[in-house]
């Protein structure tokens, strides 16, 4: 097999370099590889600043695009993240760390897209799933042997309108109010079928009762910031918290993770990883 010369790329416009990689990603298995290649080059040449937006965003759509490369390559098959989440924050902070515990909220099935499940099904890991779709929870109860709960996590209980996407884009199911990130793709797009709900919330204190927590990953449509808010740092030990922002030009996670403690490590396709400085040093 011909190997890419990557000298030939050097000086070159980023975007110029992406739009050769995509051109080569859709070819054969060579030109894929190739793309690849590309792609990590370019990851390495992009620092990593929260504060700068367009170039957390390209991070982020970087390791996308580095993750499907190598899910064509039937590479990491025993991973689940949408955009290798679980694998990367393995690798990076829980590599040989058998008997942890996760808190996942927004587990959705259990199985699509899971951020915690290898760390379940492989590291033997506890911990505990959490659902707010009555139909996903149905499935996620079958799919999983971790504690699973059927709830709407919030910062205070209260009565809530739920959406939930029965067809089309279900992934997108959450509490209908001013930060539901989906609220236009869903009411605009005529291939989504949805159910609107009354429901109660729970808070993270009432659901989760374990004080110590390796990971917390947490995916509810635009409420991130309103459940970590509400978390209580000087009762519960987190070291490592993935969320996912699909609104960084409005949205900061790390303004207020910093008062507590925690640092931006990268942003992985949507979500954007955090890791406790009290038990990780990595600058």
């Amino acid at each position: 097999m011909k190997n890419i010369d990557l000298r030939e790329f050097r000086g070159k416009d980023i975007l110029v370099l992406l739009k050769k990689a995509d051109e080569l990603f859709i070819g054969n298995l060579e030109e894929k590889i190739h793309s690849h290649k590309i792609y990590n080059n370019v990851l390495e040449q992009i620092p990593i600043d929260y504060e700068n937006i367009k170039l957390r965003e390209l991070r982020g759509i970087l390791r996308q695009k580095i993750w499907n490369c190598e899910r064509s390559f039937f590479w990491n098959e025993n991973f689940a993240s949408q955009s290798g989440q679980d694998r990367i924050i393995k690798n990076s902070f829980f590599r040989s760390k058998k008997n942890g515990y996760f808190v996942e909220i927004g587990a959705f099935d259990g199985l699509l897209g899971s951020n915690c499940i290898h760390f379940e099904k492989s590291m033997n890991w506890e911990g505990i799933a959490i659902e707010p779709s009555k139909t996903q929870f149905e499935k996620l109860s079958k799919n999983r042997n971790c504690k699973v709960l059927n709830a709407a996590i919030s910062s205070t209980e209260k009565d809530v309108e739920f959406i939930e996407v029965i067809e089309g884009l279900t992934q997108m199911s959450g509490i209908y109010d001013d930060n539901y990130s989906a609220k236009l793709i869903i009411e605009n797009d005529k291939k989504n079928k949805f159910n609107k709900n009354k429901m109660k919330t729970s808070t993270f204190e009432k659901s989760i009762l374990t004080k110590e927590i390796d990971y917390l990953s947490i995916d509810i449509e635009g409420a991130e910031l309103d459940v970590l808010k509400s978390i209580n740092f000087q009762e519960y030990i987190i070291k490592v918290i993935s969320v996912e922002n699909n609104n960084p030009e409005k949205i900061n996670f790390n303004l207020f993770l910093k008062e507590n403690n925690f640092s931006f490590f990268d942003r992985v396709g949507q979500d954007e990883i955090f890791y406790n400085n009290k038990f990780f040093k990595l600058n």
